[in-house]
């Protein structure tokens, strides 16, 4: 949004998902610059879909760290999906976990505070 609104700042960010990048991208103020942060370089496979969740070590969203963990769909080539959990702030991929028969996944979307609907190919 050019101008921007009043109560935006440089600091106020987006989590961009790309096919094989993670990153922080940040409005600096002007319409014509930014600065953008790779957070995480997934290869080989790529990233489908992604939701914000509770992380591993995540009691709820008001502990710290809580509100900091992205879930990611990411397909490997010819192996079997994963959700990737992954450290907004750090960048770091803290757990994995195979989707056991779900191969070129297309998207994941988290319902409610404990499911998480996974499409692919196949199914």
């Amino acid at each position: 949004i050019w101008p921007s609104p009043p109560d935006e700042s440089s600091l106020d960010c987006l989590v961009l998902v790309t096919r094989n990048q993670i990153m922080w991208h940040c409005p600096s103020g002007n319409e014509t610059s930014h600065e953008r942060t790779i957070l995480h370089r997934g290869n080989p496979g790529k990233f489908r879909g992604a939701f914000m969740g509770l992380g591993s070590n995540d009691e709820n969203e008001h502990k710290l760290g809580g509100g900091r963990r992205m879930w990611l769909l990411h397909s490997p080539f010819r192996d079997v999906d994963q959700l990737l959990e992954l450290d907004t702030v750090t960048g770091e991929i803290l757990q994995r976990l195979v989707i056991e028969e779900c191969i070129d996944g297309h998207d994941a979307v988290r319902v409610g505070n404990d499911r998480v609907f996974i499409v692919d190919t196949r199914h």
